[in-house]
């Protein structure tokens, strides 16, 4: 802080003040509504002058008046330095202790500016550490904002999709039950929290903190807050799709089969695509394909490996985006099919979040309209003899 505050003072730093409170249970501002963890304000009123002087009494800074000035400031800034931030017995970061601990990732989001209506907005990165399985995770956000204004929120590890989309409840906590096995930790694992940001949020800011984990020795407090990011407004660009194909048809097993495609619509202007997650609906098992290739008017753009766990294919493109310029562009996805005769074949874009498509000029993640985008019939693999196989004795053999 750069000046004294006081009763009557209005300002970015006031905001500051009050979060700076609110990490210590002693010192709270408001338990809820206005200056409460997440609603803090800018304006110094009555109940942040009451915070400041409970805070003060307790960390020996005299008089306690409710200025916050030189003396007060100096003693904030030693906290701030220390591995107390509370001072005293009060810790805002509890010790954790546990097969997994978590802490903020070395690559967390810095204070940016989002844009109202983008998607998957990155919000905050936490590191885990140790070995384990987590099974929950409990967010809480933060910020000038409404519970609304995170529209869907999501886990990501890397390009990989962890969980569905969760709600901010009126409480602006953010609840996930992990699957089983899919959040195991053996060293340590970043995750990201993405979120979709609803529209008319503008001048809102909005962050996430990992208020909680579960492992098998019970939950850990964590309280770890990412940075807050400022949304601004702004008119994006729009991506749809149209049908999906191959539908309802005979795939004959072998190499680079079409098992995707469909004309994207982009408007307004070009996006970059920087990945592409399907999922096969169909019954064939993930070993029955190999060698995904993705391709934009004709022109291939990445490729994948094969079908993960739960059943998804996913183009990283993060390192060399593919550019959609507005208009339409046919985008294909090819694999080679090894196995699973006479079973089904029907990959589907789930989720609007499994698709990273980033506006050109603002630089944001834009929401594809219209998902699920899949076939509306699913393809059947060939079950037909493929030729014969003769044997012979080797006449040399004994």
């Amino acid at each position: 802080w750069s000046r004294s505050l006081k009763l009557g003072s209005r300002g970015a730093d006031v905001k500051d003040l009050q979060m700076f409170l609110n990490m210590c249970a002693d010192s709270k501002v408001a338990n809820s509504g206005a200056g409460s963890p997440g609603l803090e304000t800018t304006y110094f009123g009555p109940a942040t002058k009451a915070a400041v002087i409970k805070w003060q009494a307790a960390r020996g800074v005299s008089p306690a008046s409710g200025l916050f000035g030189p003396l007060s400031r100096a003693k904030a800034a030693d906290l701030q330095a220390s591995t107390n931030v509370c001072g005293g017995s009060v810790v805002v970061n509890p010790p954790q202790s546990g097969p997994v601990t978590a802490m903020i990732a070395a690559n967390n989001p810095a204070s940016g500016t989002l844009v109202a209506g983008q998607a998957t907005a990155n919000l905050a990165n936490f590191t885990f550490s140790g070995t384990g399985t987590v099974t929950g995770v409990t967010l809480k956000r933060i910020g000038v904002s409404a519970d609304a204004t995170p529209s869907n929120v999501y886990l990501f590890d890397g390009a990989m999709r962890l969980t569905d989309a969760a709600s901010v409840s009126n409480n602006g906590s953010v609840t996930f039950s992990m699957p089983s096995g899919i959040f195991s930790v053996n060293g340590s694992r970043t995750i990201s929290v993405k979120s979709d940001i609803a529209t008319g949020t503008s001048g809102q800011t909005v962050g996430m903190m990992l208020e909680s984990f579960t492992t098998s020795s019970g939950v850990v407090n964590a309280n770890l807050s990412g940075n807050i990011h400022t949304i601004a407004s702004a008119t994006l660009a729009t991506v749809s799709a149209g049908t999906v194909t191959p539908s309802g048809a005979t795939l004959n097993p072998g190499s680079n089969v079409t098992v995707w495609q469909s004309t994207l619509t982009v408007s307004n202007r070009d996006v970059w695509m920087k990945r592409l997650s399907l999922r096969n609906v169909g019954s064939a098992p993930a070993n029955a394909f190999a060698n995904f290739k993705l391709f934009v008017n004709g022109v291939q753009v990445g490729t994948a490996s094969g079908v993960d766990m739960n059943g998804y294919v996913t183009f990283d493109l993060s390192s060399a985006p593919a550019s959609l310029v507005s208009g339409s562009r046919v985008v294909r996805v090819d694999a080679d099919i090894v196995s699973g005769s006479s079973r089904t074949v029907q990959f589907s874009l789930r989720n609007a979040a499994d698709i990273d498509l980033v506006d050109s000029s603002f630089m944001v993640n834009v929401t594809a309209s219209s998902t699920p985008w899949a076939a509306s019939s699913a393809n059947t693999i060939s079950g037909a003899s493929g030729g014969s196989l003769t044997i012979e004795k080797d006449v040399t053999s004994t």
